[in-house]
Parts: structure tokens; C-alpha cells; sequence
């Protein structure tokens, strides 16, 4: 159900909430909004699900012992409006990122260590794409993971 949101305090408030169940896990989030307020129409639930999602991977891919750090940038570009997710966890490898978007994918590190059905990345495309726009690995290397959601204007 797609209406118009102002996009800066919605991704504020949706990033406030989920570092609420995150108080234990030392989890610093930065967050780059501009100053004029973005708005948008679009489906503010599923935004939410998009972005949990992603918040929740960030978590889940790093290794422990240290600081978990998560950059969220949203930016306004000719025809999209861009959110960025910006992690410092192992990075993806090589041969497993042209499957992160397969469903029932799990990558050899969470195999190990978390639960999941491998399907949280598929189906964030899936509404990404339902919304009219797209989600898509920009970068990852040992420093981190970068994922881009775009939306159109």
C-alpha cells in the first residue's frame, strides 16, 4: 500500500526501533540523512522489512569480538532516491555473491553459526522490485558489505 512518507524520520524512527533489541550486542549505527526532508510514495511497512532485514544481516555476518558498525546513508539522485547499508563485518566471498539473491541460499559462514531459510535477501528484492525499484550488492570486500536499495521518485 503505497502513500506518501516523508522518508528522513521514517528511516530515523525504523532504525531507532530496531537498535532497541540490539541494546547487548554493542551495535553502532551512523546514520546520513539530508538535510531537506525526502519524501516519497511508497509502502512504509515494506521499506521496514527491507531494511530489517538488511540491519539484521549486518548483525549476523559478523564474526564477534569486536564492534559491529552499520552506516545508513539516504540520498536523493535524477530519478531514485538511494538508501545505502553500509557494514563492517568479513565481506561476502567471491564465489558466493552471484547467489546472495538465490532463495535458499545460505553462504558457507552463517551455515555455521546462524539460522535462516536463506531467504531474507530474495524476498527483500522481491518487494524492492514490487515497490519499482531494485536492490543490489554495490561492494564487499574483508572491510565490510555495501547494499544499495533504490526507490523511485
Amino acid at each position: 500500500e503505497k502513500r506518501p512518507v516523508s522518508l528522513n524520520p521514517l528511516i530515523a524512527e525504523m532504525i531507532t526501533q530496531w537498535l532497541r533489541g540490539q541494546e547487548k550486542e554493542g551495535i553502532t549505527i551512523n546514520t546520513r540523512l539530508p538535510a531537506g526532508k525526502l519524501r516519497l510514495a511508497t509502502d512504509p511497512l515494506r521499506l521496514r522489512q527491507i531494511l530489517y532485514n538488511l540491519l539484521n544481516n549486518a548483525k549476523q555476518a559478523y564474526p564477534g569480538g569486536g564492534k559491529v558498525e552499520i552506516e545508513v546513508i539516504l540520498r536523493e539522485k535524477d530519478k531514485a532516491i538511494e538508501i545505502e547499508i553500509k557494514d563492517n563485518g568479513p565481506g561476502i566471498p567471491p564465489a558466493e555473491q552471484e547467489l546472495i539473491f538465490e532463495r535458499f541460499f545460505r553462504g558457507h559462514a552463517k551455515k555455521t553459526r546462524v539460522r535462516g531459510l536463506g531467504l531474507g535477501l530474495p524476498f527483500s528484492k522481491l518487494i524492492a522490485q514490487a515497490l519499482g525499484g531494485d536492490l543490489l550488492l554495490k561492494e564487499t570486500s574483508a572491510r565490510g558489505t555495501t547494499f544499495i536499495l533504490t526507490l523511485p521518485k
